[in-house]
């Protein structure tokens, strides 16, 4: 049984706040403040275990945590997580991002095609 959602938090923001919260929903795609709350509380919950992943030199982890994030489509989150702050940088990794997911499509075209020959 799922725990109880029984606990309240409340928060008042400016309207600059509002919009950037709402910014934030759309990225998460989603419609609920709830639900955008929970994800973000998930996502730096996430982010920190990555970092301590990384410190301890579990490089596998964080590379699999990426890879997911790249699936996702979440291009903020995984430059949150690689430290990336600059726009030059973080147009280099949405461009391998597109890459990355242009080779995984032909992968999966050619896997089709290949299951299609042996039947």
């Amino acid at each position: 049984m799922k725990p109880l959602k029984d606990e309240l938090i409340q928060s008042r923001l400016d309207e600059d706040e509002l919009a950037d919260f709402d910014k934030v929903k759309k990225l998460l795609d989603v419609k609920s403040n709830s639900v955008a709350i929970r994800q973000m509380i998930k996502d730096e919950i996430m982010l920190e275990k990555a970092r301590n992943e990384w410190k301890q030199g579990n490089t596998d982890v964080v590379s699999a945590l990426l890879t997911k994030l790249s699936d996702e489509g979440r291009l903020p989150l995984s430059e949150a997580l690689m430290g990336i702050t600059g726009t030059k940088t973080s147009s280099q990794l949405s461009i391998l991002q597109n890459q990355f997911a242009d080779i995984q499509s032909q992968l999966e075209s050619i896997m089709y095609s290949v299951t299609k020959m042996v039947d």
